[in-house]
């Protein structure tokens, strides 16, 4: 009995290690098909990221090659437009400075003394009048700082008429406060007492605000020289919107989006979109300093007609008038684009876009919007036959008027 019962012990002793020995085996060829596993996924990674450096390289490479073939073309565009810049900008600045001289009329230069008043009851003191002429006075003045050495400080304080066309000097952090706007202030020295500030004014007078003055006096001179030879109506036709022919402006289109109807002329290789205005604008009340420009226009339901002013923003030259009609420039035809947006996973809407936009994904022409539109509501109509909720989907209704030459929408490859 006791050897049968350790023949029985043997044998299970024997079992278990042999059950021990086949799962160490096992356990071992387990972990190591899970670490043949995790290299080949990670020797996977490290080729497909090596893959994607070789492409993004070559993304990298050609994005350069790119750009420097566009640098190489615009450089010599850059060099005719830099050519032209200098008779440009001056008659712009005529032009400036005789607005200018409209809206100073009849100001009167002067500066308040009383109206600098020294901090926490410091001392200031009136050193007299530093630069004076028609446009522009400038005065000196002392005042305490709370500086533990140089506890006085110099300044010049004043105004001028031709603010707006010459940059000077309004510095913040004075020992003073000033009631005039835009009053020029600059702080020119700080010194430990008046006696050596009234010195320092004495040794130093034609060095003070030199930069400042030159400038200034060189805007001036220029300045002069348009308001003594030349008036805004020598500049007129240049000052409103230029007028030409239904000919040589023809309606390519009409875009009617939710907001209303939109005409698009080609000028000269451009679009212009036709300025509509909502409301009534009194420019000439609120907007002084701007144009206005009367168009005519129907309403929404076209069952009457408006006369309304329009605010012409900018520049005059960026318009046109048609028939009294005006018209912004808005793109190059290969600058309007057609793009699609939405949501129609986690949402119910769908919209075609046509606008300005150097990534859009189609140039807008007749061909590529029908195609676009076609494409997207037979994709909707597949899409709202699954669903309870349909999509909204509203693109812009276009009206196709004057076919334009194909070479306009050309784009150039680099």
């Amino acid at each position: 009995m006791f050897l049968s019962r350790g023949k029985e012990n043997v044998a299970r002793i024997e079992a278990y290690i042999s059950k021990r020995d086949l799962k160490t085996s096992l356990i071992a060829e387990k972990e190591s098909i899970r670490d043949a596993a995790t290299r080949q996924e990670l020797d996977g990674e490290r080729h497909a990221a090596k893959e994607i450096e070789v492409i993004r390289e070559r993304e990298r490479e050609e994005g350069h090659r790119i750009r420097e073939k566009a640098k190489a073309l615009t450089a010599p565009l850059e060099q005719g437009i830099k050519e032209l810049e200098p008779g440009i900008q001056d008659i712009e600045q005529k032009i400036k400075f005789l607005k200018h001289q409209e809206g100073v009329k009849g100001k009167k230069l002067q500066f308040n003394d009383e109206s600098v008043k020294a901090y926490q009851d410091k001392e200031l003191v009136n050193l007299g009048v530093f630069y004076e002429d028609e446009f522009t006075i400038i005065k000196l003045f002392a005042a305490e700082n709370d500086r533990p050495k140089n506890r006085w400080t110099l300044m010049a304080l004043g105004t001028t008429l031709l603010g707006e066309l010459v940059d000077m000097p309004h510095e913040y952090g004075l020992p003073i406060h000033i009631g005039t706007y835009r009053a020029i202030q600059k702080a020119l020295k700080h010194l430990p007492t008046l006696k050596e500030i009234k010195a320092y004014i004495k040794r130093n007078r034609e060095k003070l605000m030199k930069v400042e003055g030159a400038r200034y006096k060189e805007v001036k001179k220029a300045y002069l020289h348009a308001i003594n030879n030349y008036s805004l109506e020598d500049f007129k036709p240049i000052m409103e919107p230029r007028r030409v022919s239904d000919q040589d402006a023809p309606i390519v289109f009409r875009i009617t989006r939710y907001e209303g109807t939109q005409e698009y002329r080609l000028y000269q290789g451009f679009y212009y979109a036709e300025k509509v205005a909502e409301v009534i604008i009194d420019a000439g009340a609120r907007y002084p300093s701007h144009s206005s420009y009367t168009v005519k226009r129907q309403d929404k339901e076209n069952t009457r007609k408006y006369r309304k002013k329009v605010l012409l923003e900018g520049d005059p030259f960026n318009y046109i008038d048609v028939g009294g009609v005006l018209y912004a420039k808005h793109c190059r035809p290969e600058q309007l684009r057609i793009t699609e947006t939405g949501n129609t996973m986690f949402g119910n809407w769908w919209s075609i876009s046509i606008s300005k936009d150097s990534r859009g994904h189609s140039v807008f022409n007749r061909e590529n919007w029908e195609n676009k539109l076609t494409e997207a509501k037979a994709r909707i109509d597949e899409l709202n036959s699954k669903r309870v909720k349909p999509i909204a989907f509203n693109p812009p209704e276009v009206v196709w008027i004057t076919p334009i030459p194909d070479e306009l929408f050309s784009i150039p490859k680099l």
